[in-house]
């Protein structure tokens, strides 16, 4: 609803000095009223105003700045450390987090502790018969996946593009070439090795 009358207080001629701010909204030079002696009405009727519409004024922040705030006394405590006392903890790690760190630890341990089966595989090339100690042989279509328990395992490496046989844990003897393919596992201590098979 538009309102086609004015108030008492506002005057066509304006009754207040705008202040002057920065352009991050920081007051440079405050504003003034150029009635002052109605300068209480006017607050009570923006005070009304916003009533009505469902809002407050906010505290003059002048006023906050002028009051001047005594900063508190805190009592020292004497504070007596013992030998019982737990370590602080990191506030970066959770009590989830270091229980699922204590429990990786003691799966690591436990598996350190528990020496892996390993199986013997051959690979001949022009120098002869090279045996070699593997955790496990991955046979797919295409080729073998030598898993290495950790890279001291891996005694022999092929030139790339070198053809050789290569005699699995059975004793089966397949055609094979080496393209360079030798991998680190995401467990940072286990290799891989891949032989592929050629069409005899």
């Amino acid at each position: 609803m538009r309102s086609t009358t004015n108030h008492e207080y506002l005057e066509l001629h304006g009754d207040v000095i705008p202040g002057e701010y920065s352009t991050e909204g920081k007051l440079l030079k405050a504003g003034k009223a150029l009635h002052p002696e109605n300068q209480k009405k006017i607050e009570a009727m923006y005070a009304m105003s916003a009533a009505m519409g469902g809002g407050i004024l906010l505290p003059d922040a002048q006023k906050k700045a002028n009051k001047a705030t005594k900063p508190k006394k805190v009592p020292k405590r004497n504070v007596i450390e013992r030998d019982d006392d737990p370590g602080p903890l990191n506030p970066a790690i959770t009590q989830a987090e270091l229980d699922r760190e204590q429990a990786f630890g003691v799966i690591e341990a436990t598996k350190a502790s528990v020496p892996t089966a390993k199986h013997a595989v051959y690979l001949h090339n022009a120098l002869g018969k090279i045996k070699m100690q593997v955790e496990a042989v991955l046979d797919s279509e295409m080729a073998y996946c030598l898993i290495f328990s950790s890279e001291d395992d891996v005694i022999f490496t092929p030139n790339p593009g070198e053809t050789l046989k290569f005699v699995d844990q059975r004793g089966d003897t397949s055609a094979v070439y080496y393209a360079n393919t030798l991998f680190n596992w995401t467990d940072g201590s286990k290799k891989l090795m891949i032989l592929f098979k050629q069409d005899e």
